[in-house]
This record gives structure tokens, sequence and C-alpha cells, in this order.
């Protein structure tokens, strides 16, 4: 029996396949832009585009929503020996390819200079 292998980063999720594969282009792969490409490389590219482009259509509070806070990402933070603002220290910026991204000391009116390096620091 053929079988779907769906990736996700913990797991492949296996699903049954039940329909026999159909060669009649559908609306929606007539609409995405598939139903000219065969090669598996050019349809995974051409998806994954298709992925980002829907996803930036999507309200900004939606895709905010759809990728970790910013407490989910940033477990521990310490500067110069001191705990870190988390509202003050970083500036979210949504992108429609990586998510929620996180700038740290982005605030030129908040002085936080470095003198030392290296991972005792």
């Amino acid at each position: 029996q053929d079988e779907i292998k769906w990736w996700n980063p913990n797991n492949y999720t296996i699903f049954p396949v039940t329909d026999p594969p159909t060669t009649v282009v559908t609306e929606t792969e007539q609409a995405f832009g598939l139903s000219e490409l065969k090669d598996k490389g050019a349809i995974t590219t051409q998806t994954k585009e298709n992925l980002i482009f829907l996803v930036a259509a999507l309200p900004r509070d939606t895709r905010r929503n759809l990728s970790y806070t910013l407490n989910e990402f940033v477990l521990r933070c310490s500067f110069n020996s001191k705990d870190c603002n988390m509202e003050r220290d970083f500036k979210l910026h949504v992108d429609p390819e990586y998510g929620n991204c996180y700038t740290f000391n982005f605030n030129d009116s908040v002085e936080l200079k470095n003198s030392r390096a290296g991972p005792m620091y």
C-alpha cells in the first residue's frame, strides 16, 4: 500500500493513500502555478513560495500568533550580569518566511554597551 510521509521536526506522520493518483489538473494547481511543473524540486520550491505569499497576506496579528512569542523563544537573557528587560530590550519583526524575529539592543535611548567578550560574560 502506498503511503505519504509528512515531515515535521519531531517525526514522520504516515498517512495511507486511499485515492489513486490523478492526472487531471485541478483549479488549485493551476492557480498556484503547479500545473506545468514535473520536477519534484521545482514543485517544492514553488509550493514554499506560495505558502510565503499566503502567510504574508494574513493580518499581522494572525502572523504573529502563528510563531513563537519572545518568552518561548528566549528562555533566559542577561547583559553585563543584569537580567534583560524583555519588553524594553527586544523589538519584534514579523517576517512571512521566518515568523517572529526579535532584535536585541535596538533602542538607541537605552545604553547597552559591552567592553568584555567571551562565554563568561
